[in-house]
């Protein structure tokens, strides 16, 4: 669950009355309301609105009253909304999606985890100058993207030592040690249990 789009709707159109003396500096506000907007668009938690100063100004401003009853808004709806950030939302929806590519009704289904597909899916390689020998950047993502794949069907991984990636040649490419020592990392990987 995240902000619905009638709250966000709220902090959208909030304004506040101008008072003669004794509001609060329409700036600060303004800021506050637009942090706050920014938060609940991009579905994260409302930052702390009590840290937020608020400067009184002796003449003008806005209605003190009014943005008190904003900010207890404010603090309700961030009590009781639970707020996922989108990326959280995401590896949910991943994980769900992997326990059904790997469910099976036989035993022999193998269980690698969600890290060790994370920690393949998600390296990183130096990418090294023209001049330097280097391995293709596509062979390379190309094979660990098989990794993850025998991974999500619950099945043995491709043998590293079977795996060839062509020179990068004139173009820049992948650091071969690094590329190296990081199959040597998936030969000793184990699945859980």
């Amino acid at each position: 669950m995240s902000w619905s789009p009638e709250q966000i709707a709220v902090v959208e159109s909030a304004r506040f009355a101008s008072v003669a003396a004794g509001g609060y500096h329409a700036d600060d506000v303004e800021r506050l309301r637009v942090r706050a907007l920014t938060a609940m668009r991009k579905a994260k938690p409302l930052p702390d609105l009590d840290a937020m100063a608020l400067r009184r100004t002796p003449r003008g401003g806005v209605s003190r009253t009014q943005v008190a009853g904003f900010l207890t808004l404010m603090s309700v709806w961030s009590a009781t909304t639970v707020v996922e950030h989108p990326d959280e939302v995401a590896r949910r929806e991943r994980d769900a999606e992997i326990a059904a590519l790997t469910t099976r009704d036989d035993d022999t289904t193998l269980r690698w985890t969600h890290e060790q597909m994370d920690l393949v899916r998600e390296k990183k390689f130096t990418l090294v100058g023209r001049a330097s020998t280097s391995y293709d950047e596509h062979d390379v993502d190309d094979y660990l993207d098989s990794v993850v794949i025998a991974m999500r069907r619950g099945v043995e991984l491709p043998d590293p030592q079977y795996a060839r990636f062509d020179s990068a040649g004139l173009r820049r490419g992948y650091d071969p040690k690094e590329v190296d020592d990081f199959l040597d990392e998936i030969a000793h990987m184990q699945p859980e249990g």
